[in-house]
């Protein structure tokens, strides 16, 4: 298969010119023989059908690898025709597509709402003028003094194709500008030839900066990563990026940039534009910034606790869930509870008063009650009021009982297997 891609190559690339001969001759009306004739005919049929056949192998290739139709198609192409003669085709299709725009006076390419045009054709009209008047002169000159009717012909395409051109590629440069997108992006363009596309984020710096680089040659690649693409041998505006960007140069040559200077007739409206982008993306930044700030780290809870809202005239209360077993119920007198996780203790603004298993307020805390120890004044089962004193499981409330050193906190209360406690449930011991 690939020696049969290289024949049909090195075939395209030698018939192509001699049918543009066999043209130039015709139009120029010498006589051809026709066993050169036929013998070309032939030529150019035994081509085009290994060409077909070369083309349809590489299709049903990349269509079993998976590929949509058009795709497989245009891998197909790639495959068989060199990088540099699809470079010209497509180079030769969009200057004509530029010269019926320019022509049809059709809107700019690639200008959409919002976007900034930059012209930069203004720069280079006078040379380019002033090839197209020579170029017309020379072709009147030699249409009369060449004598030869095969020269004469093969001059005058090739004059008319240049004057063809010279137009071409100075309305290509017309009807495609520089853009700089409403998002802040930069698209730097050179007719068909160039197109540098700069993405909003990677664009740093944007100055008026008028320069002439040295040296000739449409685009100028230093070893700092500077390229110049100038016209009329100057450049007006310098835009420094964050990273390299990559582009592929007029050959087809892939290469990468740090700084672009380009030219452009009015290089103000560009700068203000990406100037202006590069100032709204700083401030959505430091306001994203600002706004993480605000929110700031979530305040740090303890294990298995669970915080409950403020109230007006009160301290947050951490609230301590403790799980009895299953059927044993509540905690009688002298049964200490035992929490499943202990959250860390706020101090309460209030003593506050704490439901037994009934329902009874505890005015105050108490003594230790009960031979487990458990730290504060216990409600019994049967919801007994505590004034300040240790309750027993039923028992009436103690008047001589004297307050503890914890006295003025709220006291623990349960009910339901739920322990509530302004502190961490802690075993407490007989003198404490």
């Amino acid at each position: 298969m690939n020696a049969l891609r290289r024949t049909v190559r090195w075939a395209l690339a030698s018939l192509v010119p001699g049918e543009l001969v066999l043209v130039l001759c015709l139009a120029s009306g010498a006589g051809i023989p026709e066993p050169v004739m036929l013998a070309v005919e032939i030529a150019v049929l035994l081509v085009t059908a290994a060409l077909v056949t070369l083309l349809a192998a590489d299709y049903r290739r990349h269509r079993g690898a998976g590929l949509a139709p058009r795709a497989a198609g245009l891998e197909a192409v790639r495959d068989s025709v060199p990088a540099a003669v699809r470079k010209l085709t497509v180079h030769e299709v969009k200057l004509f597509t530029a010269t019926v725009r320019w022509l049809a006076r059709r809107p700019k390419h690639g200008v959409g709402p919002g976007d900034t045009a930059a012209a930069y054709a203004s720069g280079q009209a006078f040379t380019f003028y002033g090839f197209f008047f020579v170029s017309v002169i020379e072709t009147v000159a030699l249409a009369l003094v060449i004598p030869w009717p095969v020269v004469h012909a093969v001059v005058l395409v090739l004059d008319i194709w240049g004057i063809y051109f010279i137009l071409a590629l100075q309305a290509a440069c017309v009807v495609r500008p520089h853009v700089v997108g409403a998002d802040g992006s930069l698209r730097v363009r050179y007719g068909v030839l160039l197109d540098i596309p700069v993405p909003a984020e990677l664009i740093a710096n944007a100055r008026l900066d008028r320069r002439f680089p040295d040296g000739g040659g449409l685009l100028r690649l230093a070893e700092d990563g500077t390229a110049d693409l100038a016209v009329g041998g100057q450049t007006t505006v310098t835009v420094e990026l964050t990273e390299p960007v990559s582009f592929v140069r007029p050959l087809g040559k892939r290469a990468e940039a740090r700084v672009l200077r380009f030219y452009a007739d009015d290089p103000k409206p560009v700068v203000d534009a990406l100037r202006r982008a590069c100032a709204a993306r700083e401030e959505e930044r430091e306001g994203a910034r600002e706004r993480a700030g605000e929110r700031g780290p979530l305040p740090a809870q303890g294990a298995g606790s669970k915080r409950t809202g403020d109230t007006p005239g009160s301290a947050a209360v951490s609230r301590t869930r403790t799980r009895w077993p299953s059927g044993k119920g509540s905690p009688g007198a002298g049964q200490a509870p035992k929490p499943a996780s202990t959250g860390s203790a706020e101090p309460a603004a209030s003593a506050a008063s704490a439901g037994s298993a009934g329902g009874a307020p505890s005015a105050g805390a108490g003594g230790a009650g009960g031979a487990g120890g458990a730290g504060g004044a216990a409600g019994a089962a049967g919801g007994a009021e505590s004034a300040g004193g240790a309750a027993s499981a039923g028992g009436p409330p103690s008047a001589d009982a004297a307050p503890s050193a914890d006295a003025g906190r709220s006291a623990p209360s349960v009910a339901d297997g739920v322990v509530e406690s302004s502190e961490s449930t802690r075993p407490m011991t007989a003198g404490s």
